[in-house]
């Protein structure tokens, strides 16, 4: 028995030793391995034989750290060296917070690693004006996008810039590692507030424009009494804000004065609102009063009316029949004459057999070597059918007889017109010719002697102008161009007599009547066909 007892005695210690042996090995065999490895059991009667333990301290990616030695059964292990460290990544921080396992009282060799908690690392974010003046300095985690929380940067304006934030440089992007991002602005010209007023400060119009441009706005149009002639101040290129004021002067109006024949008088130019005055003595018209200044379409214009236009004025006239009669009773009635052409034919010794006499009127037109020119026409004045001589005696307004004849031949059945010669053995008038025939609407005056009656005046205007178409034709008035027809009363004996203008001038001469006696309606010879007949027969008158 006790050969037996040393025998197993003797196997025992060989293998604790070899128990030991393989523990030493394998604990060099450990080294570096992140997760602990637990000591293969061993009976009560090993840790009778061994009972001291190793600790081993490792980072987390198995580095020994530290290794404690000699510890005994159920002694609390404490690490003693510096505390672990995990190198930082980009995106994360690492805090140890311990040990893996946890801590505990020692019944074997164990391996220790550290534990870290894994912390989102935050990046400096410094936010700069274009100046480099700091705005705002922030702190943000990784892959956050950063955002500015202050108020919008703004830069100052320059006299002819203005800045308009537009963003940063470099573009916000999200969060990976400290950044400084640089407020961008866009430059754009400064614009300015241009104010347009009316000359009157009314306000027109307020525009923003650009620094350096040159403004511009249309003047306010003219009206009937401002012309505008532009700005006040002169316009210059932007560069303030500035306002302009209208200017503008009293239009301007032409002021035209006319006789009544279209003679200028005078033609002033006058500010909008002047009296309206000619400065120049309106011409006199025999026998009239003026009556002031009309326009074409026959509108008085007073002197205190208001200048709003252009005007071309005309002197008008009234009749002043008054005097128009006292003339003609004094003056004019002296051309008048009465005509009594006597047709006869003579037997033995030249004594008149027999005779036939036409009575007319005539008007002394010219004066000339002593002699009176009267015209006519050539139905009273041409010889009678039947009869071999003719002879002429002419009235004055008085009554007293003189003899005549006829001028050169001056007979004319066309023009219906004769002319009469007389010697002058008194103080008689001669009828002043006009120029042109008269207009249809003017006032006119017959003078005759109707039916033998000494010196009729009647009065009346022209109507029309046509051609006179007889009932019987008459081989001594064979007139067929447009005559005046007028509405001053002539009846028989008035054939010959003048036809006269408010002027007293000599316009026809009458030659025919309305046979209607309701129609109170005569005719005469225009002045410009008398004219034609006269410069047949020597003379030589302008014809229009």
């Amino acid at each position: 028995m006790k050969k037996d007892m040393k025998g197993v005695g003797l196997v025992r210690k060989i293998r604790n030793l070899f128990l030991i042996i393989v523990i030493i090995i394998s604990s060099f065999g450990l080294v570096g391995c992140e997760y602990f490895i637990k000591e293969p059991p061993v009976e009560e009667s090993q840790v009778e034989v061994n009972d001291k333990y190793t600790v081993r301290w490792k980072n987390y990616d198995g580095t020994l750290l530290e290794m404690t030695n000699n510890l005994s059964k159920d002694e609390i292990p404490e690490y003693l060296g510096k505390t672990p460290e995990k190198e930082s990544t980009k995106e994360f921080d690492y805090i140890f917070i311990g040990w893996s396992p946890k801590i505990r009282p020692v019944d074997e060799n164990i391996i220790y690693a550290a534990e870290f908690r894994e912390v989102r690392r935050k990046y400096e974010i410094t936010w700069l004006n274009s100046d480099g003046t700091m705005l705002s300095k922030m702190n943000v985690e990784y892959g956050i996008m950063p955002q500015f929380n202050g108020l919008q940067p703004s830069k100052a304006s320059t006299f002819n810039y203005d800045y308009e934030f537009v963003g940063w440089y470099p573009a916000l992007k999200p969060v990976t590692e400290n950044t400084i991002y640089t407020a961008e602005f866009y430059e754009a010209l400064r614009k300015y507030d241009i104010t347009w007023n009316d000359s009157d400060g009314t306000l027109l119009n307020v525009i923003s424009i650009e620094y350096g441009k040159m403004p511009s706005y249309n003047l306010p149009p003219n009206t009937i009494e401002w012309q505008y002639t532009g700005w006040d101040p002169e316009i210059t290129s932007v560069g303030e804000n500035k306002e302009y004021t209208a200017t503008r002067v009293k239009k301007d109006y032409i002021v035209s004065f006319y006789s009544e024949y279209n003679s200028l008088i005078q033609r002033k130019t006058l500010p909008y609102g002047s009296e309206i005055t000619c400065d120049i003595a309106v011409p006199n018209k025999l026998n009239h009063v003026f009556e002031g200044w009309f326009t074409l379409e026959g509108n008085k214009v007073y002197p205190n009316e208001t200048l709003d236009k252009n005007l071309n004025l005309y002197a008008r006239y009234s009749l002043d029949y008054v005097s128009l009669i006292n003339h003609i009773q004094q003056e004019t009635i002296k051309a008048n004459v009465k005509i009594e052409a006597e047709s006869y034919n003579t037997g033995f010794m030249g004594i008149k057999t027999d005779s036939f006499t036409s009575l007319g009127s005539g008007v002394i037109f010219m004066e000339y070597g002593g002699y009176y020119y009267v015209l006519t026409n050539n139905h009273v004045a041409a010889r009678q059918e039947g009869f071999s001589h003719i002879s002429y005696t002419i009235s004055d307004y008085k009554g007293v007889k003189y003899e005549a004849q006829i001028y050169n031949n001056a007979l004319d059945p066309n023009y219906d017109l004769a002319v009469l010669i007389s010697a002058k053995d008194k103080d008689l008038y001669v009828l002043e010719l006009a120029t042109e025939n008269p207009e249809v609407g003017e006032e006119v005056i017959s003078l005759g002697q109707p039916g033998g009656q000494l010196n009729a005046v009647t009065f009346g205007e022209i109507i029309r102008y046509a051609i006179v178409y007889f009932q019987t034709p008459i081989p001594d008035s064979t007139v067929d161009f447009l005559t005046i027809t007028h509405n001053a009363p002539i009846k028989g004996g008035s054939s010959g007599g003048a036809l006269i203008n408010t002027n007293l001038k000599l316009v026809g001469v009458n030659f025919a009547s309305s046979v209607n006696e309701t129609i109170n309606e005569g005719s005469a010879i225009p002045i410009e066909k008398v004219f034609e007949f006269l410069n047949q027969h020597g003379w030589n008158f302008p014809i229009s």
